[in-house]
This record gives structure tokens, sequence and C-alpha cells, in this order.
């Protein structure tokens, strides 16, 4: 899949949440991740991101233990990204 991100032929996606969530990430995926952020558009969160994500919480979708991930989810889902990779 990052053949085809470097090539053009696939968009990869990134919210600020993930790029805050890289601070405590392992050196081997900082390193990965500064190869291909280049490669990457990110998407910053908004109102309208926000209040998704707490309509997913409460509705008992996810808990609000994983708000990073309903953050996530509903940054794809308003910039309608076609797959989430967790």
């Amino acid at each position: 899949m990052f053949d085809e991100i470097k090539s053009d032929q696939k968009i990869a996606v990134i919210s600020d949440v993930f790029v805050r969530e890289l601070q405590d990430a392992p050196v081997f995926v900082k390193e990965f991740y500064s190869e291909i952020k280049k490669f990457c558009e990110v998407i910053s969160l908004d109102d309208e991101i926000d209040l998704l994500s707490e309509q997913y919480i409460a509705a008992n979708i996810v808990s609000r233990k994983f708000k990073n991930d309903t953050l996530h989810i509903a940054a794809a889902t308003v910039d309608k990204v076609d797959i989430l990779v967790s």
C-alpha cells in the first residue's frame, strides 16, 4: 500500500490526533512516519468532527475511554476517507 501512496496511486490521510499520538510512539514508528509524512494529507480537527465524535460516545458506539478513536473515525467520516487503517 505504501508503494501506491508513494507513486500517487493512493492518498494517505492522517489527522492531527495521529500526529499528537506519535509523540509517545516507539522510535521505529516515528522514523517510518518521517519517511512517509511528505505523502500524507493532514485533517485538522474542527467543530464538526468533535461534534460527531461526541455523538458516537453519546450513542454508546464507542466508550469515552477511546475518545481519540472516535476522533479518528469522525475525521475520516467528515473528510469522506474511503478506508480507515488502525
